[in-house]
């Protein structure tokens, strides 16, 4: 959830069915190929009541390999690597401040995020973990996830009697989801 909310109007869309139309559907918005931006163009299609930030990646080397998409009921944009003003390297991170629909908000994760980066952005997916957790896990973690495209992975943890960073982290197969 992203932390400004504003509701005008009355015509909205549920945002995690249009997510599951997406996903299920072969080809979303019918442009012969199956990928991240049916994810795009399925939420772009619509108006939702709160604010929202959605990580999308994508497994297709060829294409933007991960992108979040920032709604609320003022906009939709789509935010990628090269819109990071601050965070260093090939990184791409989100709290539940929106960085491109709203002017960014100082928020203590964030900042500990360009911080870490700025000593060394290029890091081991394991360096990349440690880094997310240390910068920005606290007492309320409800998840951590980390998407490995070079090894068509994702790392998951949610809050179960501890912190999300503290309990059993899942690994999955991108083709196995």
């Amino acid at each position: 959830m992203g932390n400004i909310n504003t509701c005008t109007g009355n015509s909205f869309t549920p945002i995690l069915l249009e997510i599951r139309s997406a996903i299920e559907k072969q080809d979303y918005n019918q442009d012969s190929v199956c990928n991240s931006e049916d994810v795009w163009d399925a939420i772009n299609s619509h108006s939702y009541s709160s604010g929202y930030i959605i990580l999308v990646a994508n497994h297709n080397a060829t294409e933007e390999p991960v992108f979040y998409i920032e709604v609320n009921n003022i906009g939709i944009v789509k935010r990628t690597i090269e819109d990071n003003t601050e965070l260093h390297g090939n990184n791409i991170a989100s709290t539940n401040h929106f960085r491109k629909l709203y002017p960014p908000i100082s928020c203590p994760r964030y900042l500990n995020l360009i911080a870490s980066t700025s000593i060394d952005s290029t890091l081991t997916i394991e360096e990349n973990f440690s880094t997310l957790v240390n910068s920005c896990a606290n007492t309320q973690t409800m998840m951590t996830i980390q998407y490995i495209p070079s090894l068509n992975r994702i790392k998951w943890s949610i809050y179960g009697d501890a912190p999300a960073h503290l309990e059993n982290i899942y690994t999955y197969d991108i083709d196995d989801l």
